[in-house]
């Protein structure tokens, strides 16, 4: 099985609805059973065409917030918003994903697009004009398990313009509560909880418990500490790995206590 067929494999198992595409361009837009999609991709490949795969994001509520300057200002003064467990590397920026509460409009943001509709490439696929390659930065998660998008960036936040609205009218980001800026970035904790292991027995719970606290006070929301801490056991901190529950629990219980 080629590594496109796997990759598409593990995402339907995840919840995913993929489709193949030719270059961004998909070539159909409704649901297909793994079997449909291989062969498609294989008769594709037997044409010569570079086969690529993608995400419907249309009826799944999946949210991509696309960006393409991840060094501008409002990238790195939103870090913590903007941060997914399943992140991949594009060929100018990344795509963080998200779940939505509902119908959710897509819009212009300041460094790229929130889409909530139609179509998004994901990995191994080949940029059609660059012919660089996505590649996740940290995996895919299922669907369910995806953190809630903020509603930080469905009422904007920092400069976000609902391009939705006739008046273009941009919402200041202390109206929604920014993180401050002594808050720890997601890319430090990320490495730091990276080094700490929880293994049963030796003091296990309250590792992944300090794990937890160090997420939330990243400034992350209850559902984004839950997919952090999913991420960081498939990763081999957690030995053996906690139920989804018992680290739902933590998340909560780490949120909770920052907010006393």
């Amino acid at each position: 099985m080629s590594f496109t067929l796997y990759a598409a494999r593990q995402l339907i198992e995840y919840g995913y609805h993929v489709v193949p595409a030719e270059g961004k361009r998909p070539q159909f837009q409704r649901v297909m059973g793994f079997d449909e999609l291989r062969w498609r991709l294989t008769k594709g490949e037997r044409m010569g065409l570079r086969m690529n795969i993608a995400i419907l994001l249309s009826g799944l509520n999946v949210a991509v917030v696309d960006v393409d300057e991840p060094d501008s200002e409002w990238a790195r003064a939103n870090e913590a918003t903007i941060a997914s467990p399943m992140t991949c590397r594009t060929s100018r920026g990344f795509h963080a994903y998200f779940r939505t509460e509902g119908d959710v409009p897509g819009r212009k943001l300041p460094a790229g697009d929130l889409k909530t509709r139609g179509v998004v490439v994901v990995p191994p696929s080949e940029h059609p004009s660059t012919g660089k390659l996505y590649e996740w930065i940290s995996g895919v998660t299922r669907r369910e398990l995806l953190p809630t998008l903020l509603p930080a960036l469905l009422n904007g936040l920092n400069g976000i313009t609902d391009t939705n609205n006739s008046g273009g009218s941009v919402i200041n980001s202390a109206s929604v509560g920014m993180v401050g800026s002594a808050t720890p970035t997601l890319a430090a904790v990320r490495k730091w909880i990276r080094k700490a292991v929880a293994v049963s027995g030796q003091g296990g719970h309250n590792t992944t418990f300090r794990v937890a606290c160090k997420l939330a006070d990243a400034g992350l929301t209850e559902d984004q500490v839950l997919a952090e801490l999913v991420a960081w056991q498939e990763d081999g901190c957690a030995v053996p790995k906690w139920t989804l529950k018992e680290l739902h629990h933590k998340a909560r219980s780490a949120v909770n206590r920052k907010r006393r």
